[in-house]
């Protein structure tokens, strides 16, 4: 069964959703809170942010990853 949706149709742009969300940011949003923990108080900007996102793909890269594969995270929830 097929539905079709009552709402126009959306543009999806071709880019990357790193580009999406970081591509665009000036100087003055990188200096932006990303992040704060609430129990102890940390905060992350978005430039950290950004930069552990490189770090980590740059890790996933050398280990021989590439455009198109899956990968899991196991993580706890605290």
């Amino acid at each position: 069964m097929s539905f079709t949706s009552p709402h126009p149709d959306v543009v999806i742009p071709e880019s990357s959703l790193y580009d999406l969300l970081f591509g665009t940011l000036s100087d003055e949003e990188l200096q932006r809170t990303a992040f704060r923990d609430r129990g102890s108080g940390t905060t992350v900007e978005y430039r950290d942010l950004v930069a552990r996102i490189d770090a980590v793909a740059g890790a996933l890269t050398a280990q021989g990853l590439t455009v198109g594969d899956v990968v899991g995270l196991h993580a706890p929830n605290s």
